[in-house]
């Protein structure tokens, strides 16, 4: 037989194998939980930091919402047309009247005249009241319905103000009852509606309540809602400048609606559905079907930002040097005439109540909380534009 191979019984003898043992197979799993173990700590690692800073981005977004929507409204405070509210030292009146009837933002509107006295027959606005600050919300002359809802330790702010458009007359004043606009004003056109608004020219202002007729085109001042018992345009103006009201109200005169505003923070329900707090802007009814309701304190404030906990607010003259100085101490002193620039400081809190791992103790202001919220407080500085004084 011509070579050799191996015996058949050697060929066909099975391949030995052999698998993991016990202790390399707990080995392996225990590098293979390590490995998981590793991923998830950096998975949840990077979602808790996601939700960090998605809170700490929304703290910032509403902080710059709460300043932008106040100092928008304190630098239009006192604007009603070219004539800027002060007090003629000639004549030692002001120069804005209150022409309307009551009530005009609260049933008794004694507090916005220069002498508190609203029983003359034309009361003259107090420069002096275009802003108005009350610490802690004390003084706040708004409904016990609005102010019931706010948070203590905050304060509260009212700024006079007219609205962000107006129109020129676009002829004299017709019969010294009716005067014409060229184009309505946004949301000025129902007709027989009464509307608060401010007329002037560029020496003094009304505050009034004209009936809206001929789509917004056309205001009658000749109804029950002007306290002028002669359905026309208050005399004292007349009177003291030998003139004719065609004379004053013309061509150059402009109108625009009256909108004081007021802020507060109190408790609005947030986006999970709990209670938060959150800046309120109060306005005036500008629109209702009853009458006497145009002009008050509208009582369904509107949640303009959400998480807003605290509002301070400080005040500055020209006069005190930089100096930071409490609505008490500017009444003490009579001087919101004077004043010229709002320190405002807001504290935003999360939504999110379980962004921080441990529980925290943040103290804002006088009121110390211990919760796993984020808070974020910001301060800036409006600068009143319009000189009151």
């Amino acid at each position: 037989m011509i070579g050799s191979s191996a015996p058949v019984s050697s060929r066909n003898s099975p391949i030995t194998q052999s698998g993991l043992t016990l202790i390399e197979l707990m080995v392996a799993m225990t590098l293979a939980l390590a490995i998981l173990a590793g991923i998830s700590y950096i998975y949840v690692q990077g979602k808790d930091g996601f939700r960090v800073q998605d809170n700490q981005a929304r703290l910032q977004e509403n902080a710059r919402l709460a300043y932008t929507i106040i100092s928008r409204d304190l630098t239009m405070a006192g604007h009603f047309g070219c004539a800027k509210p002060s007090i003629d030292t000639n004549l030692g009146v002001s120069n804005v009247r209150i022409t309307a009837s009551q009530p005009i933002m609260t049933a008794d509107t004694s507090w916005l005249e220069t002498d508190n006295d609203q029983t003359n027959r034309s009361r003259e606005f107090d420069p002096g009241n275009m802003v108005r600050g009350f610490d802690n919300g004390v003084g706040w002359q708004v409904p016990t319905s609005i102010s019931s809802k706010r948070l203590a330790g905050t304060d509260t702010l009212i700024v006079v103000r007219g609205g962000d458009d107006y129109r020129h007359l676009s002829g004299p004043v017709e019969n010294e009852t009716v005067f014409k606009v060229a184009s309505a004003l946004p949301g000025v056109t129902t007709n027989g509606r009464i509307r608060p608004m401010v007329i002037s020219n560029c020496a003094f202002s009304e505050i009034i309540k004209p009936t809206i007729r001929d789509g917004g085109l056309e205001f009658s001042v000749a109804n029950a809602t002007n306290e002028n018992t002669a359905a026309t345009f208050t005399d004292t103006f007349a009177e003291q400048n030998t003139l004719t009201k065609a004379d004053y109200y013309n061509e150059l005169s402009t109108v625009t609606t009256f909108e004081p505003v007021s802020y507060f923070v109190g408790l609005a329900k947030g986006a999970n559905g709990a209670q938060v707090p959150s800046l309120h802007r109060v306005s005036i009814v500008q629109n209702s079907p009853t009458p006497g309701n145009n002009g008050l304190w509208d009582t369904t404030p509107d949640v303009v930002v959400e998480g807003v906990e605290r509002l301070l607010i400080r005040y500055l003259r020209p006069d005190r040097g930089g100096a930071l100085e409490t609505a008490a101490e500017i009444t003490a002193a009579g001087a919101w005439a004077q004043v010229s620039g709002v320190q405002i400081d807001v504290t935003v809190v999360s939504d999110d109540n379980n962004v921080r791992t441990e529980s925290t103790t943040q103290t804002v202001g006088t009121a110390t909380t211990t919760d796993n919220r984020l808070r974020l407080t910001t301060s800036f500085v409006v600068q009143l534009r319009n000189p009151r004084v």
